[in-house]
């Protein structure tokens, strides 16, 4: 009898976490679809070479150990360059 629920515990855990995996897999597919809507203009275009640049830029006089001054320092190259 131990064996049998033992066994019925077991079939319902692996029945649950198979659910759980192929949720997690739809998902996953489904998150990309959306993510390739975005609409290309000229000002996302500029936008994207902006903060291109800026990053650029901020790597060059920071490492990447002082994130707190590079992310600083992109930000504020980027709203520079929007003025």
């Amino acid at each position: 009898m131990q064996k049998i629920v033992r066994w019925a515990d077991e079939t319902l855990m692996n029945f649950a976490s198979r659910i759980v995996v192929c949720a997690l897999l739809v998902v996953s597919i489904a998150a990309p679809a959306d993510a390739a809507k975005k609409v290309i203009t000229p000002e996302t275009i500029k936008e994207d070479l902006i903060v291109a640049h800026c990053k650029a830029e901020a790597k060059k006089y920071y490492s990447f150990v002082q994130v707190k001054k590079r992310r600083a320092f992109e930000q504020d190259c980027i709203e520079r360059a929007r003025r």
